[in-house]
């Protein structure tokens, strides 16, 4: 049901929110962005997008993320 789930959510982030975003990389941040998000903690996906886009590159409209030390 939706409340074990939640539960089972909320468990599994305390174990990984901690980490600094610099250390999960992109994905993992993105992750938990989502997973914060469908809990309803807003401000503190906020805190985890606005890192993400700050570490996006852009070329107009377009936006991606690459791994660290990849080059064009």
């Amino acid at each position: 049901d939706k409340s074990t789930l939640r539960k089972k959510l909320h468990d599994s982030l305390l174990c990984i929110e901690a980490e600094d975003s610099i250390k999960l990389g992109v994905y993992g941040t993105a992750l938990i962005a989502y997973a914060l998000a469908l809990l309803g903690r807003t401000d503190a996906a906020r805190n985890r997008i606005d890192w993400l886009m700050s570490e996006a590159k852009t070329d107009g409209s377009l936006l991606w993320w690459e791994k660290p030390g990849m080059q064009k």
